[in-house]
C-alpha cells in the first residue's frame, strides 16, 4: 500500500515519515524506508512494549498524533513555535 501510493503520488519515501500505534505499522514504515514515530494513543502502549521486546528501537516515540506532527513540523522547518496542532479533545499540544 506504501508503495503503491509512493508511486501514484510521487513521494519519495524515504523522505516521507510514517507515524503509526501498532508494531505492524511501523514494520511497514521501516520496509520502504520511511522515518517512523510511534504514538501512545490508541493502541500505542501495548504495541510499543512488543516494539521493545523485539529489540526494534528505530523509531521515536510521542504522546500523540499532534505532538509527532510537530515534532516532523519543527525537524523539517526549523518551526519553534507559533500555531500548534491540537489534540483531539481540543486542548493544545504544547
Amino acid at each position: 500500500m506504501l508503495l503503491t501510493a509512493g508511486d501514484e503520488l510521487g513521494l519519495d519515501l524515504t523522505r516521507s515519515y510514517l507515524i503509526g500505534d501498532a508494531h505492524t505499522d511501523l514494520q511497514a514504515g521501516w520496509a520502504v524506508g520511511c522515518r517512523c514515530y510511534m504514538v501512545l494513543t490508541g493502541r500505542g502502549k501495548r504495541q510499543w512494549i512488543r516494539c521493545l521486546l523485539h529489540g526494534e528501537h528505530n523509531f521515536r516515540l510521542k504522546l500523540n498524533l499532534g505532538r509527532a506532527v510537530n515534532t516532523i513540523l519543527q525537524q523539517e522547518n526549523g518551526w519553534g513555535g507559533g500555531l500548534r496542532v491540537s489534540s483531539s479533545d481540543g486542548r493544545s499540544d504544547r
